[in-house]
């Protein structure tokens, strides 16, 4: 059965996906003087804040509302200041500090916030003489004030801002090229059977044969441009334009540039062979599974909802930009938006089943079905 015919009718839903805690949320610096603390500082420890000041540059310190002014220590001269910067999270970004170590060559987290605008130094804490201190992360470690005296720490945690999540669903996928994703498909082996000459004279008999398998199918999809960037697991259900059952199942991304679905299929196929007097017949059955060099080409409608009282569809919508994805619509009411995805898919699965025949001299051996393994799809396939 070409899947032409029934392209049009594959309905897939992909529910509950997770837009990319992975994907740097951009946090801010609110003025403030004498201890004052802004709405939505964040917290370097317990009843503490991330701030900066500007010397002759700027430097990050640690901020308690209890003291009207600040102390930061630059080569080894401390200065005292009443006027600094907050740093404060006006877009709900997630939030976390991520262990660090200026011996261990690794890369930072994506989501790393830096003191300014093109510094490679960012923000960062780590414990000292019993206490929790922010401070700014070089090469050479973190950088804190303390007692009077400048610090540098060489175990720290690195602060990681990150967008928060979305749920949502895909729908109304469309194929592209069909025809070719199921004429480029290649055959395996189902089962083969001899069947010998039982008659004698000129009747011809038919004899009944059957052949099944149990399939480990799997889905592969991939997104183009983006790579699925910043999804981290799906509730995937769809409908296939083969097969009987439908597929439900929890997919997890986690970073990876595609996704990949599993079930198993059992195939079964059977056929009435018409057997002649003077030739034996060896029967081959086959499936058709994709061209591990093709894939079918989809674009379909995402439909993102978002959670929590801080969430709105301004936010999602600088989620999606943020994932340099186009808005369809925004639905307020519902805390939705919509957005085109486009991908494609292959992998391992049935596209359809078939048989083959080849009459046989009594003498000649069944070994046909094994050279078709793995070929093209051919004209007398089905």
């Amino acid at each position: 059965m070409a899947l032409v015919t029934y392209v049009s009718f594959f309905a897939l839903l992909l529910q509950s996906f997770l837009l990319a805690n992975s994907v740097p949320c951009p946090l801010e610096w609110e003025s403030a003087s004498s201890g004052s603390i802004p709405d939505q500082a964040v917290e370097s420890g317990p009843g503490e804040y991330v701030a900066r000041v500007f010397l002759d540059d700027w430097y990050a310190f640690k901020i308690n509302p209890r003291l009207r002014k600040v102390s930061v220590v630059v080569d080894g001269k401390e200065a005292t200041h009443e006027n600094y910067e907050v740093l404060i999270n006006p877009h709900s970004c997630v939030l976390k500090w991520v262990r660090a170590s200026n011996k261990k060559e690794t890369l930072p987290p994506e989501g790393v916030v830096p003191i300014a605008f093109a510094r490679k130094d960012y923000v960062g804490r780590g414990k000292y003489d019993g206490y929790l201190i922010s401070g700014m992360v070089s090469d050479k470690g973190l950088n804190i004030t303390h007692q009077g005296k400048q610090i540098i720490l060489p175990r720290y945690e690195i602060l990681d801002s990150t967008y928060a999540k979305l749920y949502g669903s895909l729908t109304s996928i469309k194929f592209e090229d069909a025809d070719e994703f199921y004429e480029s498909a290649h055959q395996e082996l189902i089962g083969s059977s001899l069947v010998e000459i039982s008659l004698t004279g000129n009747h011809m008999d038919t004899e009944r044969v059957s052949h099944e398998k149990v399939l480990q199918e799997t889905f592969i999809f991939t997104e183009d441009d983006h790579d699925w960037k910043g999804i981290s697991s799906m509730q995937v259900s769809f409908h296939l334009w083969f097969g009987t059952s439908d597929i439900k199942n929890l997919v997890q991304v986690n970073g990876k540039d595609y996704f990949e679905i599993e079930r198993t299929r059992k195939l079964e196929f059977s056929k009435d062979i018409l057997v002649g007097t003077n030739r034996n017949m060896q029967v081959c059955t086959f499936f058709l599974k994709p061209n591990p060099s093709k894939a079918v080409a989809f674009e379909a409608i995402a439909e993102l909802t978002a959670d929590g009282d801080d969430m709105t569809v301004d936010l999602i919508e600088e989620i999606l930009e943020a994932n340099l994805r186009g808005v369809l619509k925004k639905f307020p009411e519902s805390k939705t938006v919509t957005t085109i995805i486009k991908g494609k898919m292959t992998g391992r699965f049935a596209l359809d089943v078939g048989s083959k025949e080849f009459p046989m001299d009594r003498n000649n051996q069944a070994g046909k079905c094994a050279m078709l393994n793995d070929q093209p799809l051919s004209k007398s396939f089905i």
